[in-house]
């Protein structure tokens, strides 16, 4: 890895030739093109250091990657001053455009979620999610792929 102090994972597909490492506690994507063994420059997520402190490896679906979020900054510390914990947001990374966007889990009035687990089954994505606060119910959802045939 040619970044000092990288601590990566690696997104579950290759996407166009390029493996997409998130370098956790950098907040930033790493590109290596597969066929050239070549590294590219590192992509800031943003959010970084403001909204999480921590960015989990890439679930690839339907042409974007999911990259979900921590609290945790490291050793004990943690952005909210709390006990580092997954937030209820995730990252979107468009391969095609080099862009980010955002999903929010959505969360009723009284639940604080935390998602960090997500997995590609055929044509599905699932999301998990589970509420901090009483009753400390988990959730689980689901995006599905259909045509018009």
């Amino acid at each position: 890895m040619p970044l000092e102090g990288a601590g990566a994972t690696p997104a579950n597909a290759v996407i166009n030739g390029v493996l997409y490492l998130s370098d956790h506690l950098h907040g930033r994507l790493i590109p290596f093109r597969v066929s050239e063994q070549r590294w590219g420059a590192p992509i800031p997520i943003p959010g970084y250091g403001q909204d999480f402190g921590y960015v989990g490896g890439g679930v690839y679906y339907r042409g974007l990657l999911y990259l979900c979020h921590s609290t945790w900054t490291g050793g004990n510390g943690s952005i909210d001053g709390q006990p580092h914990h997954f937030t209820g947001s995730w990252s979107i990374f468009d391969p095609a455009t080099s862009k980010f966007s955002r999903l929010d889990i959505p969360a009723k009035p009284g639940e604080l979620l935390c998602s960090a687990y997500g997995l590609v089954v055929g044509n599905e994505l699932y999301l998990t999610a589970v509420n901090r606060n009483a009753p400390k119910n988990a959730l689980i959802f689901r995006t599905s792929l259909w045509s018009w045939s």
